[in-house]
């Protein structure tokens, strides 16, 4: 019994290592499968077929920004250029589930089974364009403030009107042209 049991739990760990290194050299020069970049699947190719694929994807998008603020849309354009960043996207794509120890790129294979990994695509903006929509949109969202005033009418009567708080954003502090995760 104890034999059998012993084969058993060896013909387990034969089939789990075949696996193993066969899931290994399938992948060697592909992107592990459920591997995403911002909405488009990479899974199965090679760094360079990953790389034309997002960008044919991207060149067909349309380049139209919109500047919301309190769910309103304040501009819009399509003049604004940008550019991706491709090859880092794809680089973080190839290294997913081959970092660390053998542990770790187990771990990291067996998760994507069940859950993809998503990437998100740096873009950069060209600073001069942004910065002039985005001191329209600040013309726009700054307000001044009214202080409260002290008013007594003809009949005698003290009435206090109430002010208002004013706005003002300094874009410049928190303004960027270019977004890396």
């Amino acid at each position: 019994m104890a034999l059998l049991v012993g084969l058993f739990f060896c013909g387990v760990f034969l089939i789990g290592t075949i696996v193993a290194v066969a899931y290994q050299l399938a992948y060697e020069t592909m992107i592990f499968p459920r591997v995403i970049v911002s909405e488009i699947e990479i899974s199965n190719l090679t760094k360079d077929d990953a790389k034309k694929r997002l960008e044919i994807e991207f060149a067909n998008r349309p380049n139209f920004v919109q500047v919301f603020y309190r769910g309103q849309v304040l501009a819009e354009t399509t003049a604004l250029s940008k550019n991706y960043d491709f090859g880092w996207a794809v680089e973080l794509a190839w290294g997913l589930g081959r970092s660390g120890n053998i542990l770790t790129k187990i771990s990291e294979r067996v998760n994507m089974f069940f859950k993809p990994r998503v990437i998100d695509l740096p873009i950069n903006y060209d600073n001069d364009a942004l910065d002039g929509i985005i001191s329209k949109v600040v013309a726009r969202i700054n307000q001044e403030g009214v202080a409260a005033k002290i008013v007594v009418n003809s009949a005698g009567e003290i009435r206090i009107e109430p002010g208002s708080d004013g706005f003002a954003k300094n874009y410049r502090e928190k303004s960027s042209a270019s977004r890396k995760p």
